[in-house]
């Protein structure tokens, strides 16, 4: 059991220099993208997001002297898996994933989702 551990360790400990050992590291392009005039800045999306890959971002206006400041939702690209949790969970429809609509995916959640029928059970009495 100890050598099994040592070899899974060892095996282990080798891909990850393999990954260490390159320049650069490629991944899929697969992210969501925040509409900005859409979002108002609720968070919804930051409490779904598994990656905790979105952040609100305030930004400040000024109108005839009057200092406006508002929030926006902001994805990381780089920590974005694309998984579009956000898109889904959004109230306005500001997140949009782009490899996926987000009619696919409440399909895809619809489809996930186990149904166990009801059985109705009659009991005889006699």
């Amino acid at each position: 059991m100890i050598y099994e551990s040592i070899g899974q360790a060892s095996a282990t400990a080798s891909r990850a220099c393999i990954i260490l050992s390159k320049d650069s590291l490629e991944s899929e392009a697969a992210i969501s993208l925040v509409d900005e005039t859409k979002c108002k800045g609720c968070g919804t999306c930051i409490e779904v997001c598994p990656y905790e890959a979105i952040e609100l971002k305030s930004e400040e206006t000024l109108i005839e002297k009057v200092l406006f400041e508002s929030r926006k939702a902001h994805i990381n690209p780089i920590i974005c898996k694309g998984c579009g949790s956000c898109a889904v969970a959004c109230p306005l429809g500001a997140i949009t994933p782009q490899h996926f609509t987000s009619g696919q995916i409440a399909t895809s959640l619809e489809t996930a989702t186990v149904r166990i029928p009801t059985l109705k059970v009659l009991a005889k009495t006699s």
